[in-house]
């Protein structure tokens, strides 16, 4: 229901058919909108040419209309109230102290039960509320907003104080509950992430290599640990904080790294990273805590000895200011420090490792670990420190309107639904290179374009659609043997037995294939192009032929693919899998030439489903069908190219879509991948 109307400031009003004396009142909160029902107040109707609580004979819904003089009908907003028509006009009225109105007899009957009063007679409806000149600031909800011409003032309520929508603050809790982004659970042979978010963990090198002394813990031998790809190229901004549980084993003489984010062998090193080792003092262990900023002249960590023994409870927190590194144990702290520090911490391409291995310099962790709520969390989306208020400076004058009117709520305690906290701006129907402020429509910087997840403006990345910018760019590079990301995102590709000549990257159709672990989990909406360019080179093409998918080793179907199968007389089937939550599976089917160089392009504009290929040598062929709903997010895999064929150029763009590794992350809408045979 509220998804017919656009939301103001995060509120937006709607008629209520069965009542015209209710009215829907829609609000904005996190990433939903919610509804709920309220009467206007005593004597009003809600008038939907207004928007606003109206008196009767102002709205062209009153039911009195046409009716005769003394007709009642039941008025719900207590026990005693009904609406008595009177010159084909609603009036309300009420019945005598210690009855009700039974709406089956249309009179008022003896009610013991009924202790309402008659509601006092309401205000001049034709005089809309006053008109907020304050908004929901998207800095938190303990802020609101002050939109001027040249600059934008972000003001702090009192403490214990958050924004209503009621033009005021309010006692509230201004600090929302911070879930966990990554728990892993260790339940004897399971290791998954019990968040909630679904990240997929990889047991390297093999889950063999893992057991479990009870169900929270995993043991760790020096040779095995564990990668949750979905969070390469995390973007922890400035707000960061993780804990985990461990119990070391024997000689520590080197390094061990117990979690980090820096990728194989990378000379940059991990921006977030925790490591033991043995203290020159015996008996004792030295922890030291890594957060590196952009700020940083060079890395400083933070080490905290403490006695080596189990189990060490490690904590490590960033707020934009100060790391604070924490041990405790036994539930009481040994050891603490900080050091201050400003901006964000820089992104790094791998996944996100615990146990050790794969970075440069870092050693294996041999012992125990306990990763499981509440005694591991990491966390990306905590508030900064407060400010009392925070000025910004507009290039572009600010224009701000009224938001539709309505009269005061009778109640005028605001329930928790009614403080909100999201963003000001909307996206405008001008294009990606403008926001709405207030229904006016304002133009974004030069090579910038809307952000509804950043709630502002944010650099494009050249792309080759208008309005989308360009989410990846894989390509073969024969200098340094590897498949890499020349997008500005630089996200993090696994390639495997590809071999490189002349710029181009060929796959033995057994075990070659390119990774992309950044799109674990990643969702895209029901508004997207993909295209992919290929050329087969086998003789002979095996039913279900990847090209390109979602999948991950049966962990579930793909979602979103292509796939070939041979089709006889030198030709070849070109299969697209869309897989939707209303529409399930839907498979297009295209037949064209075995060696040719296909561009196969797959576009999906809910209801529309739309498959085609071409040559480029004038055989285009396309077929369409239709689904409804958002395409099922990413089945805990990667995006992969690989399987008896030489990968030429991809390209996914979406209009939409959101991460659940990467939730603060810029929204970019388009995604390519270009390999070539």
């Amino acid at each position: 229901l509220c998804s017919l109307i656009r939301l103001e400031n995060g509120i937006g009003h709607l008629e209520f058919a069965p009542d015209p004396a209710q009215y829907v009142q829609c609000e904005a909160v996190g990433h939903e909108v919610r509804f709920v029902v309220r009467f206007c107040p005593y004597g009003a109707m809600w008038n939907p040419a207004k928007g606003a609580c109206d008196r009767p004979i102002e709205t062209a819904t009153d039911p009195c209309r046409g009716q005769a003089d003394g007709t009642r009908r039941q008025y719900g907003l207590t026990c005693v109230t009904y609406w008595e028509c009177q010159g084909q006009v609603s009036t309300p009225q009420c019945c005598p102290s210690g009855q009700s109105f039974n709406s089956a007899t249309s009179m008022c009957e003896v009610n013991a039960a009924c202790t309402d009063a008659c509601p006092a007679n309401s205000t001049d409806f034709s005089t809309p509320a006053p008109f907020c000149p304050y908004i929901l600031s998207p800095v938190g909800p303990e802020y609101y907003r002050i939109v001027e011409t040249t600059q934008i003032t972000d003001v702090r309520c009192p403490d214990g104080e958050v924004f209503s929508i009621l033009c005021t603050c309010i006692a509230g809790a201004a600090t929302p509950t911070v879930s966990a982004d990554l728990s892993i659970n260790f339940d004897n042979s399971t290791i998954e992430d019990a968040s909630g978010n679904r990240y997929f963990v990889r047991r390297w090198p093999d889950p063999a290599f893992f057991t479990y002394p009870n169900q929270q813990m995993a043991r760790f031998i020096g040779v095995n640990y564990l990668i949750v790809p979905g969070l390469a190229n995390q973007d922890f901004r400035d707000s960061f904080a993780t804990n985990l549980v461990f119990t070391p084993s024997g000689s520590i003489p080197n390094s061990q790294v117990l979690l980090h984010n820096g990728p194989d062998n990378d000379p940059l090193g991990p921006t977030v990273k925790i490591s033991i080792m043995d203290s020159a003092t015996l008996g004792m262990l030295d922890v030291t805590f890594l957060v590196v900023t952009q700020n940083d002249v060079m890395p400083t960590p933070i080490v905290l000895t403490v006695p080596k023994s189990g189990p060490l409870d490690v904590r490590m927190s960033y707020n934009g200011t100060e790391v604070v590194a924490e041990v405790y144990s036994g539930g009481s702290s040994v050891a603490s420090g900080t050091r201050m520090t400003t901006g964000q911490i820089p992104l790094r391409v791998g996944g996100f490792n615990i146990g050790g291995g794969a970075c440069l310099g870092c050693n294996n962790f041999i012992g125990t670990m306990d990763c499981s709520i509440p005694m591991t969390a990491m966390f990306d989306m905590c508030l900064p420190s407060p400010a009392a208020s925070i000025v910004t400076m507009l290039s572009t004058p600010a224009t701000t309107t009224p938001a539709p009117s309505f009269l005061a709520l009778p109640n005028p305690t605001p329930a928790d639904a009614d403080v909100l906290y999201l963003c000001p701006y909307s996206a405008s129907a001008m294009g990606p290179g403008f926001f709405s402020l207030g229904g006016v429509d304002v133009p974004c910087p030069t090579g910038t374009q809307f952000s509804t997840i950043n709630c502002g403006c944010t650099v494009l990345v050249s792309g080759a659609m208008a309005g989308c910018s360009t989410f990846l760019n894989a390509t073969f590079d024969s200098t340094l043997n590897a498949t890499i990301d020349n997008s500005a995102n630089k996200l993090f590709l696994e390639d495997v037995f590809i071999t490189y000549v002349n710029n181009m990257g060929i796959f033995n159709g057994i075990f070659s294939e390119v990774k992309v672990p950044g799109f674990a989990n990643l969702e895209f909406g029901d508004n997207f192009t993909f295209s992919i360019t290929f050329q087969n080179t086998a003789s002979t093409v095996s039913p279900n032929t990847n090209v390109v998918g979602n999948g991950y080793l049966g962990l579930g179907t793909t979602s979103l693919g292509v796939k070939l199968q041979d089709a006889g007389s030198g030709n070849m089937n070109i299969q697209f899998e869309l897989r939707t939550v209303n529409s399930g599976l839907i498979e297009l089917t295209l037949t064209g030439s075995k060696t040719s160089l296909w561009t196969a392009t797959l576009n999906y504009n809910s209801p529309d489903v739309t498959a085609s290929i071409n040559d480029g040598m004038g055989t285009v062929l396309s077929t369409s069908a239709t689904a409804t709903g958002p395409t099922l997010p990413l089945q805990r895999g990667r995006v992969v190219c690989s399987k008896k064929l030489a990968c030429g150029s991809a390209n996914l763009f979406e209009q939409e879509r959101e991460t659940e590794w990467n939730i603060l992350s810029t929204t970019y809408s388009a995604l390519s991948l270009q390999q070539d045979e």
